[in-house]
């Protein structure tokens, strides 16, 4: 298996991927040799002056909704194009799996953040326990139509899509680059810590730098494209894919919405640890809100966190059937906003689908 990679990953120029455009073939479009998406980042602070933030919840490979919310901000043209200038971007994690379009989704996100950069924009895709989970072959979640829009990097779909998250593709290296934690801090108003999951004991041993770097080491190892992290990575081990991690850990949130206690952390060690960090609140997705109320909503407010914690998963991707959503900051204020679900295909989704998949027709889809 291994032995073809090179000549597979030769497949990526040939194939037309999934935004209407190969993203090889494009100027300014990141390639395998793009240092923008291999460089490690050693701050997690990002301070954004007065730039808006838009934070997009888990999209789940579902590029339609992706489309319409960055349409809808205005942050990419109709070919799919950054048109954002200098506005931040941010992924909460889990951009694959469940839906048939993840490789479209990660494309799109990779062309806006080299595009994004170009212009003094960021664009910021944080790992989600998704992420983590392709990285170690675990393909529960990643439908068979999904699976064939991978069918160029191997002798079948199925060896395709492992393949395409393993090794020194530009997938497997997109995402042992992405980061766990960052922190958003603007010129004035509140500052906020983004996370996949949540937080939980481990705040105590890692600085949230430590965190991306672990957890990174770990997913270069699970794709064979590195060596077994150190023992003194050993206790960051323990978190790195079970549910204590930053990645799947429900504990905070559920304490917040008053669900079951929290052995992991006390509400006076989280409000200690935000305020040495200089945060305000927390952003997780991960955990659908409706969960806990039937509106699909963020929740901005817990009965045991108040607002230093924000649930932004409103189960976005239709496999969910839960509201478009995005988060936005913006002079201080901060503003949830919501998008009517299409009942047909947006262009550059139709486009991915013709591309990927076949006439469209023929899904039973239009």
């Amino acid at each position: 298996m291994w032995a073809g990679l090179a000549d597979r990953l030769k497949g990526i120029v040939r194939f037309s991927l999934c935004i209407g455009v190969c993203l090889i073939n494009v100027n300014g479009i990141p390639t395998i040799a793009d240092d923008r998406l291999v460089s490690p980042m050693d701050d997690f602070r990002i301070r954004i002056g007065s730039r808006r933030v838009v934070i997009v919840p888990d999209i789940h490979g579902d590029l339609n909704a992706l489309e319409v919310i960055l349409k809808s901000e205005k942050l990419i043209d109709a070919e799919g194009n950054w048109v954002g200038e200098s506005d931040v971007l941010v992924f909460l994690g889990d951009l694959i799996d469940r839906e048939p379009y993840s490789r479209g989704v990660m494309d799109l996100v990779m062309r806006l953040q080299s595009q994004a950069a170009d212009r003094g924009g960021h664009v910021e895709a944080l790992l989600g326990n998704h992420e983590l989970m392709v990285s170690k072959g675990d393909d529960r979640y990643v439908s068979k139509l999904e699976k064939r829009s991978f069918r160029d990097y191997g002798d079948d779909f199925i060896e395709g899509h492992l393949m395409a998250y393993s090794g020194d593709s530009i997938y497997s290296r997109w995402i042992a680059n992405r980061r766990t934690m960052i922190q958003i801090i603007p010129d004035t108003g509140k500052s906020f810590l983004l996370v996949h999951a949540g937080l939980g004991r481990w705040i105590f041993n890692f600085t949230p730098d430590e965190v991306n770097q672990g957890l990174q080491e770990w997913i270069r190892y699970y794709q064979g494209a590195g060596e077994r992290p150190s023992n003194k990575k050993s206790v960051l081990a323990a978190i790195r894919d079970n549910e204590f991690g930053p990645l799947w850990d429900r504990k905070m949130v559920n304490f917040a919405m008053s669900r079951e206690p929290n052995p992991e952390l006390s509400r006076e060690e989280i409000f200690v640890y935000l305020k040495e960090l200089g945060a305000d609140a927390v952003i997780v997705g991960h955990t659908p809100t409706n969960d806990f109320i039937e509106d699909r909503r963020m929740i901005r407010q817990t009965p045991n966190l108040g607002r230093r914690l924000i649930l932004a998963d409103t189960g976005v991707a239709s496999y969910y059937g839960g509201r478009l959503s995005s988060l936005v900051i913006e002079g201080g204020k901060v503003q949830a906003r919501y998008y009517r679900r299409p009942s047909f295909l947006m262009p550059l989704t139709k486009r991915v689908h013709e591309q990927c998949f076949g006439p469209f027709r023929k899904l039973g889809l239009s």
